[in-house]
């Protein structure tokens, strides 16, 4: 029983001897932090933890982390933040620091939920509100940019389909031993042939023929009309030799 009891005691001991320990390296961590030596500070907040597991340990060596610009690696302390032991108002800022490293490493999705988890445990955190919107219009523009990519990659797809759809009706139609109009190879099959200079609206018909067999009525009426023009003609030409001398002085 005493045994066991100095063990326990002994026990007691450590633990308080590294929760001390744990609280100094807290402290010193602190101090070299305001110094603005963050890869220092975070040392001495690692230690701390390793000492003793805290949300402070953590969510401290997580903003030593940020401030170096290492937004993956803080992601990681600010996780490890929001699942110790603490308040309400801590883990709601572990968070919002959580939040804007995702902002910073471009993970958007991840940013917004943080944000909104934080706005869960602190409605009237301003500062959230305000990242969380815009990390929402971000999110909206980088995804019209997506989406303006895509169409764009699909409008030079279906030209460059349309250009080889008209490459290949090009060469087949050669094979063919067809001709496209555009390259002015015999494009002139279909178009009427070239005038000779001479108006076709002014050439001579051919005669007509008379028909080569008249009835004996017709014969006659042919007669007919052919005596009646040569009596016109002799008229025009002789008009003295007429029946009847015409009136007129008397010479």
């Amino acid at each position: 029983m005493r045994v066991l009891l100095f063990f326990l005691v002994q026990l007691l001991l450590m633990t308080q001897s590294d929760a001390q320990s744990a609280h100094r390296l807290l402290q010193t961590g602190d101090k070299s932090y305001q110094e603005k030596k963050y890869a220092e500070a975070q040392k001495y907040y690692d230690a701390s933890a390793e000492k003793k597991p805290s949300f402070r340990a953590d969510y401290n060596s997580g903003n030593s982390i940020y401030e170096q610009q290492d937004y993956k690696a803080a992601v990681e302390k600010y996780t490890r933040a929001t699942q110790q032991r603490t308040t309400e108002a801590n883990k709601a800022r572990a968070f919002y620091n959580l939040g804007n490293s995702y902002f910073k490493s471009e993970a958007l999705d991840k940013s917004v939920e943080a944000y909104k988890q934080a706005l869960r445990l602190d409605p009237h955190d301003i500062d959230a509100k305000k990242n969380l919107t815009k990390a929402l219009e971000k999110k909206k523009e980088q995804e019209k940019q997506k989406q303006d990519k895509q169409d764009k990659d699909q409008k030079n797809q279906d030209q460059n389909q349309d250009q080889q759809k008209d490459q290949n009706k090009k060469d087949q139609d050669k094979k063919d031993g067809k001709s496209d109009p555009k390259d002015g190879k015999d494009g002139n099959q279909n178009q009427p042939p070239p005038s000779n200079g001479q108006d076709e609206s002014n050439q001579p018909q051919e005669a007509k023929k008379a028909p080569a067999h008249l009835s004996a009525q017709q014969q006659e009426e042919l007669l007919r009309i052919i005596n009646n023009e040569e009596m016109k003609v002799r008229r025009k030409m002789h008009p003295q030799e007429e029946g009847a001398p015409s009136g007129g002085k008397d010479w």
